[in-house]
């Protein structure tokens, strides 16, 4: 909502903590971040920069405070901000190993009415990205690049990469 102060900005928490039993994730994070801003979260392993992450996509629910993506309430509008953003996870697991890359874009492509296969059969072509081979076989470098590729193929207005460059070489 404009009249509340967030327009133009593509995060924003206020007071936004998480608590996992005794122990304290993160407290009362205030953040603001513009549209067309890039922003690090740089920190301790258990800092929780990740926790931030999930937190802004609604995969997991702050014990206290609020956070609004693209001016929209994350614990709300979970479903909404997830398409909204292109999102790289911290780990690698991409689902059945068995299953070849294209297969993979291919079902997440459901879940996103803009997804550009045009766009991303040039990022493949740009990144070394062979659609035919099986997750299984992928190495880390390569298993980033394709999520990488995922993250961007719906032209989202936000991106979230938790550890992008984990596992690339210094060329990708």
């Amino acid at each position: 909502d404009p009249a509340d102060g967030d327009a133009g900005l593509a995060v924003a928490t206020r007071a936004l903590s998480k608590r996992y039993g005794r122990s304290t994730a993160l407290r009362d994070v205030d953040l603001l971040v513009p549209e067309g801003a890039v922003y690090m979260l740089a920190g301790e392993n258990g800092a929780g920069k990740s926790t931030l992450l999930r937190l802004l996509l609604n995969l997991e629910r702050p014990t206290s405070g609020q956070a609004k993506v693209t001016g929209l309430a994350a614990d709300r509008h979970g479903a909404r901000v997830r398409a909204r953003v292109g999102y790289v996870p911290e780990g690698f697991d991409m689902g059945p190993r068995w299953m070849t890359v294209g297969r993979w874009f291919a079902e997440r492509a459901v879940f996103y009415p803009n997804w550009d296969a045009d766009y991303v059969a040039g990022l493949c072509r740009r990144l070394d990205i062979d659609v035919t081979r099986r997750i299984s076989h992928l190495s880390k470098g390569q298993a980033r690049r394709t999520q990488i590729v995922a993250a961007l193929a719906h032209r989202p207005p936000l991106l979230l990469l938790d550890e992008p460059s984990d596992g690339l070489d210094p060329a990708a």
